[in-house]
């Protein structure tokens, strides 16, 4: 249903099974696939606007939400949420709101070191 680089193509079904899926819990480091949640990094600014129209069902605060939660989740595997970090910049995250996510984390250990480094990023050129 993203369809980058064209997006061309539309599809609320799959739009709601991607949701549902990233949703789903328990997570663990194998669910959802670490590629997923950085899928929605790739946008085509030249076309994502004729897209929107043609996708009123898209909620983009909605899945700005779901990947907010999957950067919370430790169960997921590091390179999720550091995808769904990159996604939520790209999306339009608001400074404050990623600030906000970079606190939770205190003073980060293990893997969630590379979140935080990612979320700094990401505050960095955050509007």
């Amino acid at each position: 249903w993203w369809s980058f680089p064209f997006h061309d193509t539309t599809s609320q079904k799959a739009y709601k099974l991607t949701l549902s899926v990233l949703k789903k819990k328990p997570r663990t480091k194998n669910f959802p696939l670490w590629t997923v949640p950085g899928t929605f990094k790739s946008i085509n600014a030249d076309k994502f606007a004729e897209w929107q129209k043609k996708a009123p069902w898209y909620k983009q605060a909605e899945l700005m939400a779901v990947l907010t939660d999957l950067v919370k989740d430790g169960n997921v595997n590091w390179l999720g949420r550091v995808g769904a970090v990159e996604s939520l910049a790209k999306l339009g995250a608001k400074k404050a709101e990623l600030e906000k996510l970079r606190k939770s984390f205190g003073e980060p250990k293990g893997d969630d070191v590379h979140v935080a480094n990612a979320l700094d990023k990401a505050i960095a050129t955050a509007p």
